[in-house]
């Protein structure tokens, strides 16, 4: 795969633009379920590098990357319960 086909590729990736205020939400709820950043990085399958980059708004999630996002943040707060 050449280099232009490749950024080709990487641009049809759905990406996700959060507000601040949705961003700042789901920060503060992985905070709560007690999951650090590496931690919680692996449970939904990306590097710790990737989600530091999405929680401090550097970079956008992909739509699956925040799905299982949301959904590991639901998981932990059923457990809590």
């Amino acid at each position: 795969m050449t280099r232009r086909s490749r950024k080709s590729a990487e641009q049809l990736i759905e990406r996700v633009q959060l507000s601040r205020a949705e961003l700042v939400a789901l920060v503060r709820a992985r905070r709560n379920s007690g999951l650090g950043v590496i931690r919680f990085a692996r449970r939904i399958g990306v590097s710790p590098t990737a989600f530091d980059n999405y929680e401090t708004g550097l970079r956008r999630p992909p739509v699956d990357v925040l799905d299982r996002w949301r959904a590991a943040l639901m998981g932990a707060a059923q457990r809590a319960a």
